[in-house]
């Protein structure tokens, strides 16, 4: 019995694999004894080939049909012969002594029967440093997007739950629970485990000491019905039992104080890394734009590092037709130390690219205030223009491979295509512009928003919510029926919603709610109806003038 199994589930992504599992073996100090274990869950493209170029380093496990994660890991530690079990995904970057921390602490903790590792994202920001469940009674990662050397995100502690990302788990309690619960696909399996395993009295705790980059779950592209059908099944399964415990760190860290008075009201001290707190109109305006800006950085990463790991998947393509031209021995061991050496410069390069600057600090003068606001609006616009940029790349791209014969260049154009954030990202850009050159001036627009507060942005128009509480919030849920999404938005008419805007995402509400897409059509008049991107319906006007 070796001490540690590393079970590596993959899903395509051949690049993204052999970046990872080079990077395990250069830094490999050999303190402890492993085992790795790749299950491939039925790649389409160049895994089993690179796998098999690995040779006696690693095992294998190949499935003939893909069935998402939560097997993959099953069927991996059904082979697996260590003590300790390491969940960990292939688009994950280790860094050096990574194992050795974790597993000292699993040695030093023995009622921690599963340990996370600190997760960070290429810019040297907080990915994963443990979850916590919010007041909405959800998962949430802890303090992503800080800085690496925050000191709320350098403690090893107790949590809830931890990412499957890097996961450590006593291979005993893991043949407890049974494993992953195969039920969810591809999301939240990681949230159950640590759940059910809290429930039999165990603990989970966070290493802060274990650190790896995370390249933002680009190896497994999930679903939206995915999304949500895991989701759903969380909250049916857990959201009435666990109990909130994010606002319960943000005191112990510091980042929220309660200073009580002799008399009521209390004082909250916030830190601005942490949450927004009202204040003037100027300085409001810019702590949000600033937000937004590193919201956006964020997301601009994540889609360049899809964009390079395209790239190295295609190179890759193209190493192995030449290496079918090449004889094998030691020229190939030579290929594969030149494949490492590039590896390791992407990596590098993975984390030069998007690097925040330090914050920017704000005046009391009002001017220079303004003209911050001003000079950000003015890079939002351009991030905009940049996203739709990378789009119109992507979808050319994915048009020319289609053209293509070859067999594996069939199977790439689906990562080429445009990913689903950049996909919304443009759905928001056509209905802003619909909205604009179709609808009067300064109107009150209720939009089925699915909670995005982006949708509500619309240019020349007020959005609302739908549907929404009585401060104009989202509910988080959606009408219990027909009759109460009528009622509803009555309620919402009355109070001087003129139209209601169903994105394409939310069309889904006129097949399901089919008494309420009913009473639409015999009172109101749809004024726009593009089926790639929204229906909007007139709500002072009668059907009877349907066009």
């Amino acid at each position: 019995m070796v001490r540690c199994s590393i079970i590596i589930p993959v899903y395509n992504c051949a690049s993204l694999t052999r970046q990872c599992l080079n990077t395990l073996l250069a830094g490999y100090s050999g303190c402890v004894e492993i085992e790795i274990i790749v299950v491939d869950d039925a790649s389409t493209d160049k895994t089993q080939q690179l796998l098999a170029n690995f040779g006696d380093k690693i095992r294998a496990v190949t499935h003939t049909a893909n069935t998402g994660f939560a097997r993959a890991c099953n069927d991996g530690a059904a082979v697996a012969t260590g003590e300790y079990q390491i969940f960990l995904n292939n688009d994950t970057i280790p860094q050096g002594g990574w194992l050795e921390s974790l597993v000292s602490y699993a040695d030093s903790h023995p009622r921690a029967a599963i340990i996370g590792s600190k997760l960070l994202f290429p810019n040297d920001m907080i990915q994963h440093a443990g979850v916590v469940i919010g007041q909405d009674h959800n998962p949430h990662h802890l303090y992503a997007g800080f800085p690496a050397n925050h000191p709320a995100v350098n403690k090893s502690r107790r949590f809830q739950i931890v990412s499957a990302a890097c996961m450590l788990i006593r291979r005993q309690v893991f043949e407890q629970l049974g494993g992953f619960d195969t039920s969810f696909h591809n999301g939240y399996e990681d949230v159950d485990l640590c759940l059910r395993l809290d429930e039999r009295g165990y603990e989970v705790h966070y290493c802060h000491e274990s650190v790896l980059y995370h390249l933002g779950s680009v190896s497994r592209k999930g679903q939206s019905k995915e999304e949500k059908h895991n989701l759903r099944q969380y909250r049916s399964r857990w959201a009435h039992r666990v109990q909130p415990d994010d606002l319960r760190y943000y005191l112990e860290d510091g980042l929220l104080r309660i200073n009580h008075q002799a008399q009521y009201p209390i004082h909250f001290s916030i830190s601005p890394l942490l949450a927004l707190a009202d204040k003037d109109e100027y300085e409001r305006g810019a702590q949000q734009l600033l937000n937004v800006r590193s919201r956006q950085v964020c997301d601009l990463l994540r889609e360049t590092i899809r964009l390079m790991v395209h790239v190295q998947e295609t190179e890759l393509r193209q190493e192995f037709e030449e290496q079918k031209e090449r004889e094998t021995g030691a020229d190939g061991k030579a290929v594969d130390r030149e494949v490492a050496s590039r590896q390791v410069g992407a990596a590098q390069t993975f984390r030069r690219v998007g690097t925040c600057s330090d914050p920017i600090e704000s005046s009391d003068d009002v001017k220079l205030r303004a003209m911050l606001i001003d000079a950000h609006e003015q890079m939002l616009r351009r991030d905009e223009e940049i996203l739709a940029a990378i789009y119109e790349l992507q979808s050319r791209r994915a048009a020319m491979l289609k053209h293509h014969t070859d067999a594996v260049t069939r199977t790439s154009v689906a990562d080429f295509l445009p990913s689903e954030y950049l996909s919304y990202r443009q759905l928001i850009r056509r209905i802003r512009k619909v909205v604009s050159g179709l609808l009067p001036p300064h109107v009150m627009v209720i939009v089925v928003s699915g909670g995005d507060d982006e949708l509500l942005k619309l240019e020349g128009a007020r959005g609302w919510h739908f549907p929404q509480t009585e401060d104009g919030t989202y509910t988080g849920y959606h009408p219990t029926n027909s009759a109460a999404a009528i009622t509803h938005l009555e309620e919402l008419r009355a109070k001087g919603g003129e139209f209601l805007l169903f994105p394409s995402t939310a069309f889904w509400w006129l097949d399901y709610y089919v008494e309420f897409r009913q009473y639409l059509e015999t009172r109101y008049r749809v004024v726009v109806r593009e089926e790639d991107t929204c229906v909007i319906v007139a709500l002072r006007e009668p059907a009877a003038e349907r066009r």
